[in-house]
């Protein structure tokens, strides 16, 4: 979800600069992302598919992951930011406006 988040964002993005300018390569920019995010769509949704709706393959073991472990204390400091930027992330974007305008003189 944070990811598909800062994809509309750009997206956005892209296309208020081409409703100021009129620029041809931002529709070109503008349609490649859409197409893309289109793609990565459908690899997610099988992904998806396979984790709920097919069956379990026959003998397969249960898996397990200590949360006291290496793995398991990596894959909780890896969740941690994506979590905060799910809940949060309005002020991330607060923040990067902030920094663009500052950057661009505004």
């Amino acid at each position: 979800m944070a990811g598909f988040i800062a994809k509309f964002a750009v997206l956005a993005s892209v296309a208020d600069a081409y409703l100021l300018t009129a620029d041809s390569y931002l529709m070109w920019v503008l349609v490649v992302g859409v197409l893309n995010t289109a793609i990565s769509l459908i690899y997610y949704l099988r992904v998806a598919r396979v984790m709920t709706m097919l069956p379990e393959p026959d003998g397969r073991k249960p898996f397990s992951l200590p949360l006291l472990s290496f793995a398991g204390v990596y894959v909780g400091l890896l969740t941690l930011p994506v979590a905060f930027l799910i809940v949060n992330w309005e002020s991330v974007h607060r923040m990067a406006t902030k920094a663009a305008a500052h950057l661009l003189g505004s």
